[in-house]
C-alpha cells in the first residue's frame, strides 16, 4: 500500500437517489424510498516533486580573461577560463562544494549547472576578469524535470488513465485516532497548475465504489 502524500485537506461528499413511492393512499404526500447512495472523497494539497537546484551561466559573449564561482561564504573555485567546457566547470564545482552535490554541467548556448537535490548553499558568480563580456550572469531558474515524484501521487494519475475494473484502486483512510477505512474508487484528477514562484497545486476526487470497510 502507497502513502499518498502532500495532501492539506480531505472532503468527503454525499449524495442520494430516490424512488418515487407515492401512490393514491399517500393522502396527498409526497413518498419516497432511498434508492442509490454515493460518496465522494476530494484531497488537495500540493504536487510533490523533488526539486534540483538549478543555475543557468551566461558568460556575455566574452572573448577572454577568467571567472569564478562560488559565494563570500564557502568560498570560490579557482579562475575557470572564459572558454572553458562544461567539464571544467563542473570539476571545479566539485572541487568546491563536493562531487556529491554536482551532478552534470551541460553546454548549449549558456551552461546549466544542476546540484543534488539536497545542496543549500547559492552560487553566485565573479566576472570581473572577464575580458569584453556583455551583461554576464548567473540565475537560478525553477528544475524538477530530473526530480523524482511522490509514489502514491504517480500511482493516482495512473488509476485517472484506465477504465473499467482497472480504473479502480484500493485505498485505506486512517484518521488521526488511528481509525483506517478501506474502499475501492475510481478516481478524477483535479486542476494542476499554479503560479511560477508558488508550490504546484495537486488535488483529486475519488469516487467510493460500493460500502466502506471498517479495520
Amino acid at each position: 500500500m502507497l502513502e499518498v502524500k502532500g495532501l492539506n485537506s480531505l472532503t468527503f461528499g454525499f449524495s442520494k437517489d430516490d424512488a418515487e413511492t407515492t401512490d393514491f393512499f399517500s393522502a396527498g404526500w409526497s413518498e419516497h424510498l432511498p434508492a442509490e447512495r454515493a460518496k465522494t472523497l476530494t484531497a488537495e494539497g500540493y504536487k510533490l516533486q523533488e526539486v534540483y537546484p538549478t543555475y543557468q551561466l551566461n558568460l556575455g559573449e566574452a572573448d577572454g580573461g577568467t571567472f569564478l564561482l562560488g559565494n563570500n561564504q564557502d568560498g570560490w573555485t579557482d579562475p575557470i577560463p572564459w572558454d572553458a567546457d562544461g567539464l571544467t566547470i563542473e570539476g571545479e564545482l566539485e572541487t568546491l562544494y563536493g562531487a556529491a552535490n554536482v551532478v552534470s554541467v551541460e553546454a548549449n548556448d549558456d551552461f546549466t549547472i544542476l546540484f543534488d537535490k539536497d545542496f543549500k548553499a547559492r552560487l553566485d558568480a565573479d566576472f570581473s576578469e572577464l575580458e569584453n563580456a556583455v551583461s554576464p550572469f548567473i540565475i537560478p531558474v525553477a528544475s524538477a524535470e530530473e526530480g523524482e515524484r511522490d509514489p502514491g501521487q504517480e500511482r493516482i494519475e495512473e488509476l485517472d488513465g484506465m477504465h473499467d475494473d482497472e480504473g479502480l484502486g484500493e485505498f485505506d483512510l486512517t484518521s488521526p485516532g488511528g481509525q483506517t477505512k478501506q474502499f475501492f474508487a475510481s478516481v478524477n484528477l483535479q486542476d494542476i497548475g499554479g503560479s511560477n514562484n508558488e508550490a504546484t497545486s495537486w488535488g483529486v476526487e475519488l469516487t467510493l465504489n460500493g460500502e466502506t470497510t471498517k479495520l
